[in-house]
């Protein structure tokens, strides 16, 4: 919860009216990138990771105008003030966040769902899309049930272990845990894709940096922007389809499949949706992803450059030099990264830190 909370938060800081419209109309999608192993005390923590990122589907997004105090008709179980992040200049768009557990009835069965409520400023909530906003609230006081508005929450999860660990789970065939959840969540980013693309369909509008300039079929282009259109889903088709097959493969073979976890990671992004990424301590392997990650993100949309070598140093370079070391800093005192000789050698070659920065730390 604190997770979604926080991209969302996130996202409600540096929002284009594009994505907001995308969120309202179809719900806020977030993914989580496991690198847990299926061996040990690591698989268990991997299941109880799968769970609660599965139970956030049950969770809506409620925004309302900030006017100093708790809104009226929230049930309250958490409420927090945001503060200015140590800035004196910085002045957030969301000013406060809570928690309120939701029951509503139907007549037939009782439900409920975690409702996360984020208080913003009154120019922010002025244009955002009315779906997004609580503006219907009722409340039944004897029965304490109660209905809200909102958006859904469409949480996906896909795991590929990739230390010495699931090297060993691999060599035992105890794998199945990590097959299941990706292929679970392959089926939920798919019906969230299918939804993305009538939406972008009924808006007339094209994926981000996927217009060539022209975003809207209503322009002088039209023709070419529908054609435009039919092209770029063609290509995210190619693309899903590409995961599945990558899913497919690695069902029962025992590999370290780290492209799903890739391939998944550029999907959600094009799609508009967060991201978040752990291991166990969320400082090791964590770091080897974020940095590959922001390296393929330089390549992609900065023009970091044409050939891998260039990617390659880069992310050399961030695990050297970058923040992930800040990071282990204040988790560990010590800035490197806990790997020895034997675990380098069982990691995937593109999630393999310098020499200069592993050992002498604690995992």
């Amino acid at each position: 919860v604190a997770a979604l909370a926080t991209v969302f938060a996130y996202r409600l800081e540096c929002f284009t009216p594009s994505e907001m419209n995308q969120i309202g109309a179809i719900g806020f999608l977030v993914e989580f990138e496991s690198l847990l192993s299926t061996h040990g005390s690591e698989n268990g923590m991997l299941g109880d990771f799968a769970a609660a990122c599965f139970a956030l589907n049950q969770t809506r997004l409620v925004v309302v105008k900030d006017m100093g105090d708790v809104p009226t008709g929230a049930h309250e179980i958490f409420y927090e003030k945001v503060e200015g992040c140590g800035s004196s200049t910085y002045d957030p768009v969301v000013r406060s966040f809570g928690v309120s557990r939701v029951i509503v009835d139907d007549g037939e069965k009782k439900s409920s769902s975690l409702h996360l409520i984020f208080q913003v400023t009154a120019a922010v909530y002025e244009v955002l899309p009315k779906s997004m906003k609580m503006d219907d609230i009722s409340k039944n006081e004897e029965e304490g049930q109660q209905t809200m508005a909102g958006v859904s929450v469409t949480s996906v999860m896909f795991s590929q272990g990739i230390n010495e660990m699931q090297t060993m789970a691999n060599a035992m065939g105890k794998f199945s845990i990590q097959e299941d959840i990706n292929i679970c969540s392959f089926h939920r980013l798919q019906t969230y894709f299918e939804k993305y693309k009538h939406w972008c369909k009924d808006m007339k509008v094209l994926p981000p940096g996927r217009s060539g300039g022209d975003p809207f079929f209503s322009t002088p282009e039209a023709e070419y922007s529908r054609r435009k259109w039919v092209e770029v889903f063609e290509e995210f088709d190619i693309r899903l389809e590409g995961i599945r097959t990558t899913i497919r493969e690695a069902h029962g073979q025992g590999k370290k499949s780290f492209m799903i976890l890739t391939e998944t990671a550029a999907l959600v992004r094009d799609l508009n949706g967060s991201r978040c990424t752990s291991c166990k301590s969320a400082k090791d392997r964590t770091g080897m992803s974020v940095t590959l990650e922001q390296a393929r993100l330089l390549a992609d949309n900065h023009s970091l450059g044409c050939d891998s070598l260039a990617a390659e140093r880069c992310v050399m370079l961030m695990r050297a030099h970058g923040t992930r070391l800040e990071n282990s800093w204040k988790n560990i005192q010590k800035r490197c990264f806990a790997f020895n000789s034997f675990q380098l050698m069982n990691l995937p070659k593109i999630y393999r830190p310098p020499i200069s920065v592993t050992g002498g730390c604690p995992s």
